[in-house]
Order: structure tokens, then C-alpha cells, then sequence
């Protein structure tokens, strides 16, 4: 091949001419490079149909695992009726959203609300990391170690 390229004419509907022409001018991109893209994505979702499914919930789960540790974070650093309120939204949304039982953090950090003490902050660690893994159980398949142990 000499490396010219050979152009040939399709037909599309205007609306979706004028789609391609916007997204290409934001793109600062030729039109049959835009519409390259949408044929290698759309094959993508073809080869890989599961992780276009997956990756809402891996998102949501991952949001929310980041929502809890902060929350605990800043509750850790400055127990205050604030924090625990906040917290406490955040525990209620994962309850009811996940379906993972928060109530162990919410005794501690209640706890934690009028004793200072060191020992109630690491059982407060320990049970936000018991919510942690049970969000990633209850949501994401995790061999066990029997199971990867046959491999």
C-alpha cells in the first residue's frame, strides 16, 4: 500500500451529522477519527460484556468505602455531635443502600463522643474494617482461600 488513503462518501441523517461535527470540533478531532473510536469502544463492550456491568457497583461500592473511612477519619480527629451526625448519615446510607449492618461503629463512636480513650479508637478501626470487608464480601466475589488453593 502506498499509504494514501482512499476517502469514500457514507450517508447519515443530518442530527447525527451535526452530533459528529460538534464532538469532533470539541475534540479537536477529524469526524472518521471520532467515529473510529465509537467502533473500537462499541467492539470493546462486545469482547468484555461484563465490565461494562461491573463497573457501576465496583464505583458506588468504592465510593463508599472511601465516605466511610473519611467519615471515621474526621470523626477520630475531632469527636464532635457534627461528626457523629455525619457519620451517622453516612452509616444510615451504607445500611440502606448496601445492606451491611454499621451499628458497631456507631456504638463506638458514640462512646468515643464522651471518653477519650485510645482503646475505644482501635475497636473503632477494627469495627469500620469489619464493614469495610463486609461490603467487599457481600458485593464483590472474593475467592476464598480453599478455592484459590485448588488452582
Amino acid at each position: 500500500m502506498s499509504g494514501k488513503t482512499n476517502w469514500k462518501v457514507i450517508k447519515v441523517p443530518e442530527e447525527l451529522h451535526k452530533k459528529l461535527l460538534a464532538l469532533a470540533r470539541k475534540k479537536k478531532k477529524a469526524i472518521h477519527m471520532i467515529i473510529m473510536e465509537a467502533i473500537a469502544f462499541h467492539r470493546e463492550q462486545e469482547k468484555f460484556p461484563s465490565v461494562k456491568e461491573d463497573l457501576p457497583m465496583t464505583d458506588k461500592i468504592s465510593w463508599y468505602i472511601f465516605k466511610l473511612s473519611s467519615s471515621v477519619g474526621a470523626f477520630k480527629e475531632h469527636p464532635s455531635l457534627q461528626n457523629y451526625a455525619l457519620l451517622e448519615r453516612t452509616c444510615a446510607q451504607i445500611q440502606y443502600r448496601l445492606g451491611v449492618d454499621t451499628s458497631l461503629i456507631l456504638r463506638y463512636a458514640k462512646y468515643l463522643l464522651s471518653h477519650n480513650d485510645p482503646d475505644i479508637r482501635i475497636e473503632l478501626n477494627m469495627a469500620t474494617k469489619f464493614v469495610i470487608v463486609e461490603i467487599l464480601n457481600k458485593h464483590l466475589i472474593i475467592p476464598s482461600k480453599k478455592t484459590s488453593e485448588k488452582k
